[in-house]
């Protein structure tokens, strides 16, 4: 019986049954800058619509904190949410 229980006790910090593909990354703590520039970047965007006039000031902005939240998730190794379509 205790040969058994010995047997047995190499197993249970094995992970040969753990699937690498199933486990859930932590959060990078640069995620929520990334979420917020992308987010500044479409508000820019919004006003720039909303306000054509603006849309020469504002569209440079917008790109540079769509690049700015591209690289950090570059830098993160992770894609960018995708977007829900409306429905």
């Amino acid at each position: 019986m205790a040969a058994l229980g010995a047997a047995a006790l190499p197993l249970t910090g094995c992970d040969l049954f753990d699937r690498d593909d199933q486990k859930e990354r932590a959060p990078d703590p640069l995620e929520p800058l990334a979420a917020e520039a992308a987010e500044l970047a479409a508000r820019h965007r919004a006003a720039a619509t909303a306000d054509p006039t603006l849309a020469d000031r504002l569209t440079p902005i917008a790109d540079a904190h769509q690049a700015h939240a591209d690289e950090l998730r570059r830098v993160i190794g992770r894609p960018a949410p995708s977007a829900t379509p409306a429905g």
